[in-house]
């Protein structure tokens, strides 16, 4: 995760390991310049020694715009406290529970964060992406959980909303 000077707030997504030692589990997290962090842990991944399953496979596949803000006839750029909602393209409509995507906030109406959630399900507070100034392009990489009523995106300051599937995870 990389900013560009002070008192600006980013989001990124990482994998990381997690590791033992002393018997605490957990990874580190390092900074250069410091900063206050904010970890929040979306799931996790098993691994050889866990049974073999259906659920949860990664499905990969070609990049897939899914919503698109700016598009003629689309809702246009949101405001303050609005959500969007975007359907998930077949296969993944019926077979994944989650899934992978860019998520794109473009032309921001002012600093803010952006929370990606199961569309109609109660919404957490925190962040997928950030932007720190008006007419801030930002994107972040998310895997988030949907619904059968597909993924939504909350916009605390507005902008327009880009999202770009890229595959998903298999179950119910």
């Amino acid at each position: 995760l990389n900013v560009n000077g002070p008192g600006q707030t980013r989001a990124a997504a990482a994998v990381v390991k997690v590791t033992t030692v002393g018997g605490v589990r957990g990874f580190k997290v390092w900074s250069y310049g410091g900063g206050h962090v904010i970890v929040d842990v979306a799931g996790y991944y098993t691994g050889p020694a866990s049974p073999n399953a259906s659920d949860g496979l990664f499905v990969p596949m070609p990049p897939q715009r899914i919503l698109d803000t700016r598009k003629p006839g689309a809702i246009g750029r949101l405001w303050p406290g609005w959500m969007v909602e975007t359907a998930i393209p077949d296969p993944a409509r019926t077979d994944a529970q989650a899934i992978v995507a860019n998520v794109t906030a473009v032309d921001a109406r002012a600093a803010g964060w952006f929370t990606v959630l199961a569309a109609r399900t109660a919404m957490q507070v925190v962040s997928n992406v950030n932007v720190v100034a008006e007419h801030d392009v930002v994107p972040n990489h998310v895997i988030s959980r949907i619904s059968t009523a597909g993924l939504a995106v909350y916009v605390q300051n507005g902008a327009h909303v880009l999202v770009d599937m890229a595959g998903y995870f298999t179950g119910t």
